[in-house]
């Protein structure tokens, strides 16, 4: 683990990894238990976000338990692992967020809300941690390991006014100052360095909002 590839030592061989497409790090972590290691720490993520290295990824779902990554730039598609889940959250309404190295997929289960997180770093499903708040119908969006959600609707309907932020490198939920007011179907964007919830619904009556 010290030099990965020896004849070239760490350090370059870290920067030659950075430049690789993701889609090639399921090939570097079968190479042996370093590269693997290598891999699933994220070290190898971090180093190409302090180095604003960007690689655009979109994720596609036609079915309720099968996902694909693409990558626009290299043109490779990629299968992700089948999800494991009950039949309440597979035919339910679900809403997803890429976000750092996890997607995550929200969604109503028969217990009520519920979470699952794909990860790059292992290349497996897991039931993500709940929201301090469990809710779905949000408006959310994400700026590098962090995205926002916002809004939506609990599991008696109730249209709700929470606000979570979401941190990929430590899979954990931080309680946000509420908005203004409550709504669901809402949308929302990262611009200039804020965060801004719009549209949406905020009672049951069905009329727009439009601020």
């Amino acid at each position: 683990m010290s030099s990965l590839i020896h004849v070239i030592g760490r350090d370059l061989t870290m920067k030659s990894l950075m430049s690789l497409p993701r889609y090639n790090y399921a090939r570097i972590a079968s190479q042996n238990r370093s590269f693997r290691e290598l891999i699933r720490s994220g070290e190898l993520y971090r180093l190409r976000s302090t180095h604003q290295v960007i690689e655009h990824w979109v994720y596609f779902s036609c079915d309720p338990l099968k996902w694909e990554a693409f990558d626009p730039v290299n043109e490779k598609w990629m299968n992700l692992p089948m999800m494991d889940t009950d039949l309440g959250f597979q035919f339910s309404d679900k809403e997803s967020m890429a976000v750092g190295t996890d997607l995550l997929v929200i969604g109503n289960d028969m217990l009520g809300p519920g979470i699952y997180k794909y990860s790059l770093l292992t290349n497996s499903w897991s039931q993500g941690l709940p929201m301090n708040e469990p809710r779905w119908l949000l408006g959310s969006a994400s700026f590098k390991n962090i995205a926002i959600f916002a809004g939506g609707v609990d599991r008696n309907g109730k249209i709700m006014d929470a606000v979570e932020s979401y941190d990929s490198e430590t899979g954990t939920w931080k309680t946000l100052p509420s908005m203004i007011k409550p709504r669901k179907l809402s949308s929302g964007v990262f611009m200039d360095g804020k965060f801004y919830v719009i549209g949406g619904i905020s009672s049951n009556d069905s009329n727009p909002l439009t601020c």
